[in-house]
């Protein structure tokens, strides 16, 4: 069985030594960046990548309906809502959580080497 497995200790290199992205004027220090990026990669491996077998072996199927994603995403989806992370990157005045678009990034590129 697979495990989820990401590299912080090379992607905190690349963005606080490298691009030095807690210099940028977001009011955010290199902890506070680290911490989200820390816990965004915590919800990807133990809620995100654990659906991804389930979701290849039933995968998206086709209804009058329209498209409708396997059961298993459904709890995730809900729970990436929840905890705010469709919100990472976005402007506070539309209720967003303002990060570094590097970060942003970083968070997506950790959900989609998951899969």
């Amino acid at each position: 069985m697979a495990t989820y497995q990401s590299d912080l200790r090379d992607l905190n290199f690349n963005l606080f030594d490298v691009l030095e992205v807690e210099k940028l004027p977001y009011g955010l220090e290199r902890k506070d960046l680290e911490t989200i990026i820390s816990e965004f990669d915590t919800f990807v491996g133990k809620e995100v990548f654990p659906t991804r077998p389930k979701g290849d072996q039933k995968g998206a199927q086709w209804t009058p309906e329209g498209v409708k994603a396997p059961e298993s995403f459904h709890t995730t989806t809900q729970n990436f809502y929840k905890n705010g992370w469709f919100a990472l990157g976005m402007k506070e005045e539309v209720g967003g959580s303002p990060v570094p678009e590097a970060v942003t990034t970083a968070c997506v590129t950790l959900d989609l080497q998951s899969g």
